[in-house]
This record gives structure tokens, C-alpha cells and sequence, in this order.
């Protein structure tokens, strides 16, 4: 199988500082026996706490993808350059005005796909983007570790990510 796969790895370790957890913010709690590619629709089976809009979607737990995880055993990553939506869901939500801390590894994977941009969102459901928090370009061939630091523009339990 030849695979162009766009390794976005959105929350492998994600904590925010007013105690709200993402409910499967590292992906090690899944369906999957091996590296799996399925569609939007089929995340929230494999993937509790989380939600597919569009696009795509690969679990990874080997070393075929570039790499291994960085955190845990599992990654998720978009696959073959289409634009990957999905939402997380938080154990509590956020406060509007609050100041939170994001942290979370990323990557691209070059040589099967290139480098997007990601964006990320809060929102008042799991089927709609809300208000932008961030976008980034995540780097290639090595994992990096990101903190961002933001204010709650709304009192959500979801987290968007495209």
C-alpha cells in the first residue's frame, strides 16, 4: 500500500491548567488492534472522547509513519492530504474569560505528505468549529513539543481541530 499520510499529531499529552482533561487527550484508549485508516465517521467508535467531521484519519502505534509516538504508544494523524476535522471533548468545561495552557506534541511527516497547517478552535458542540484559538504549522520529521497559553472567548466542552 503506498500511503501519502499527512501526520498532523494533534493532543498526544494535553493538560489544562484549570483541571479540565481531555477525556482520551492521548488516544491510547482506542478500538484499534494495529495501524488502522478510516474514515470521519468511524472516530468516535475507535476513539472515545472524540468526535470525526471530515476527512480521514490514521491511528498509528508502529514505526511505519515516521516514527513512533512521542508520548503513549498511539498517535493520530490525518492520511492522504485531505483536510481532517475532529472535536475532543473536556471532562468539565472551559470558562469564558479564563486563561488556559495547551500542551501537545506535533509533527509533519515530509516524505509522505508534506506540511499543513493546523487550526484549533473552541466550541459550544462537537460538530462545528466556534472561535479560533490558534493555527499552527506543525514542524517536519521530528516531534516538537507546543504550549499555548489562550483566554476562553466562551464557556465550551469541545475542542476543534482541523
Amino acid at each position: 500500500m503506498n500511503y501519502c499520510f499527512l501526520t498532523i499529531i494533534l493532543v498526544l499529552s494535553v493538560r489544562i491548567t484549570r483541571a479540565q482533561n481531555f477525556l482520551n487527550g492521548s488516544f491510547e484508549n482506542n478500538a484499534a488492534l494495529t495501524d488502522t485508516v478510516f474514515s470521519s465517521d468511524k472516530l468516535a467508535s475507535l476513539v472515545p472522547g472524540t468526535k470525526g467531521i471530515s476527512g480521514m484519519f490514521q491511528l498509528v502505534t508502529s514505526d511505519d509513519y515516521c516514527g513512533t509516538a512521542v508520548d503513549g504508544s498511539w498517535f493520530l494523524g490525518g492520511f492522504n492530504n485531505q483536510i481532517s476535522e475532529f472535536t475532543m471533548t473536556l471532562d468539565t468545561p472551559l470558562i469564558n474569560g479564563s486563561l488556559y495552557q495547551l500542551n501537545m506534541w506535533m509533527r509533519s511527516c515530509l516524505n509522505l505528505g508534506g506540511l499543513v497547517t493546523m487550526k484549533m478552535g473552541v466550541s459550544n458542540n462537537d460538530s462545528t468549529f466556534g472561535s479560533l484559538v490558534e493555527i499552527f504549522s506543525p514542524p517536519d520529521d521530528f516531534w516538537t513539543f507546543q504550549s499555548l497559553v489562550f483566554t476562553a472567548s466562551l464557556t465550551s466542552k469541545y475542542r476543534y481541530g482541523s
